[in-house]
């Protein structure tokens, strides 16, 4: 957490833009 880089945000900003990724899976494999 923190330490991935998705493009120009971190993993903590895609979480709370899960959208901006394409989906929430795309950041949230755990939350099936």
């Amino acid at each position: 957490l923190g330490t991935k880089t998705i493009g120009k945000a971190p993993v903590i900003a895609a979480r709370t833009r899960p959208k901006l990724i394409g989906g929430a899976r795309a950041e949230y494999p755990e939350t099936r």
